[in-house]
């Protein structure tokens, strides 16, 4: 793991370059290559036991973008919501119901596994066989959120992120009560951030307390403490775990903030990674099933992480092929 992460710590610094163009600043092309990393950092997460914790601040900042994303095309573009929908489907649920249906014939035809029919109907509502999958549930229901609070609430923009806030506390009683676990809720709140991070700047007056050097240090210093924290005891569940995933799920978003607003990550192959990083991301675990499955597995990590990286790219290239064909926009973990 450390290996693999000071490689990536490399690549950044060597790829990293000043920004000069205020269009630049958190574009989409912009958070390609970091797309690129969060997704490898998933993959970490699930290759290597003492990762557990790197996941929760990947999919938080995939939740940033997606909220700062959706604001700034409902400030720029007329007619926003027209397809929305639609849109949300094809370029989320789409692949997720595919790759729901591969991991159920892989469970069922190859593991004998055997399910009733309502447990395959309800795998596609609770990720029980496709675990990744809490990730495309939950995010399109905070793209529902988003659809409803934004279109239909008739309040000044500001108070829509706080029903919004409030929304998501709602979505994290009822998942517990269920019994979810805190990985479907503790990174949400990401969300909202990323949401009030895109008004325009003369309206967003809190832009100046997330983004200086304070604010910068404060935060690389929490995480750390957490981390650490929660690396020595092994905290894997309970309140202060939660409370230590919510915190760093936020505090990652006001890194992200004040480092990219002057830089930008010029990698291709980190941007090529990025462009796929939900394909990547969902089909990633069943490439290290079939794996062990055929006994495949190295007592080397790195190469088990090379050849699941290259393995999931490779299936990205053919459902590109095949989502060309239907005429169907190519997936990320970001939406605008």
């Amino acid at each position: 793991m450390i290996v693999i992460c000071l490689i990536l710590l490399a690549t950044v610094l060597v790829s990293s370059k000043k920004i000069y163009s205020e269009n630049e600043v958190y574009s989409i092309n912009q958070n390609l290559p970091i797309r690129g990393i969060l997704v490898i950092l998933v993959i970490v997460n699930h290759l290597y036991e003492n990762a557990y914790m790197l996941g929760n601040i990947a999919v938080s900042l995939f939740f940033c973008f997606s909220g700062y994303g959706l604001i700034k095309g409902y400030l720029n573009k007329k007619n926003y919501f027209n397809g929305y929908i639609i849109k949300k489907v094809k370029n989320i649920l789409f692949p997720y119901f595919i790759f729901n249906v591969i991991y159920i014939i892989w469970n069922v035809f190859v593991l004998n596994n055997k399910y009733t029919a309502i447990q395959l109907f309800e795998s596609f509502f609770t990720a029980s066989i496709m675990p990744v999958g809490w990730y495309v549930i939950i995010a399109f229901i905070l793209y529902l959120i988003f659809y409803f609070v934004y279109k239909y609430l008739k309040v000044n923009d500001y108070r829509k992120v706080i029903v919004t806030f409030f929304l998501e506390i709602f979505i994290m009683i009822i998942l517990y009560m269920f019994g979810f676990g805190s990985w479907w809720y503790c990174s949400i709140f990401a969300f909202p951030i990323g949401i009030m991070m895109g008004f325009k700047d003369k309206k967003n007056l809190i832009k100046k307390y997330i983004i200086n050097k304070y604010t910068f240090v404060l935060s690389i210093l929490i995480l750390f403490f957490t981390y650490t924290y929660a690396f020595y005891y092994t905290l894997n569940d309970g309140l202060i775990f939660l409370v230590i995933k919510v915190v760093q799920s936020i505090l990652i978003c006001f890194l992200y903030f004040n480092i990219f607003k002057k830089y930008k990550i010029d990698n291709r192959v980190l941007t090529i990674i990025g462009k796929n990083s939900l394909i990547i991301y969902m089909v990633h675990p069943l490439i290290y099933r079939i794996m062990s499955h055929f006994n495949f597995i190295f007592n080397f990590n790195i190469l088990n992480f090379i050849i699941i990286l290259t393995l999931s790219l490779l299936c990205c290239k053919m459902l590109n092929l095949i989502t060309k064909i239907l005429f169907i926009r190519r997936p990320t973990m970001n939406s605008q």
